[in-house]
């Protein structure tokens, strides 16, 4: 009996010690919220958004430059990007949630209204960010398109 127990229990560290083969290799993201569900425009208002990630490698940090970056579909602009927090304690595998501060983007209008400023006919438009994560190997994770927020355009 003595040595089934430590059968099963050399076997318990050993799959524990294993990689997580069933994570992806490129790195994948995930919608998990916003702090509120509207912004006055212009960079005058912020927002957090909450994502999940998860990569195989762990090689998502690095020790400079950025490698997320949040983009205006609309447009195809980045509007911002941020140094992946680095961990040097983490495991070889990466997954969790991480929060960004994000600021507000511009109303586009489609008559010669300029952008970013008031507009004497509209009033709100539905706006989402897009972010991408890219791994220290260069990889780049899945283009998470947010869910549709109010941007306040007066």
């Amino acid at each position: 009996m003595k040595g089934f127990l430590l059968l099963i229990a050399l076997l318990a560290l050993f799959t524990a010690c294993q990689k997580n083969d069933n994570l992806p290799s490129v790195p994948k993201i995930e919608f998990l919220g916003f702090s509120k569900e509207s912004l006055v425009q212009n960079g005058q208002d912020s927002i957090l958004v909450r994502f999940a990630y998860q990569d195989l490698e762990g090689d998502l940090g690095y020790e400079s430059g950025d490698n997320i970056f949040i983009y205006d579909p609309r447009t195809g602009q980045r509007l911002a990007s941020y140094q992946f927090p680095l961990d040097p304690n983490s495991p070889q595998t990466q997954e969790g949630e991480l929060q960004l501060i994000v600021y507000s983007a511009c109303c586009i209008y489609q008559d010669t209204v300029p952008n970013c400023g008031p507009h004497p006919s509209v009033f709100n438009e539905d706006f989402s960010y897009e972010l991408q994560l890219i791994d220290q190997a260069g990889q780049a994770s899945n283009r998470l398109l947010c869910p549709p927020i109010r941007l306040l355009c007066q």
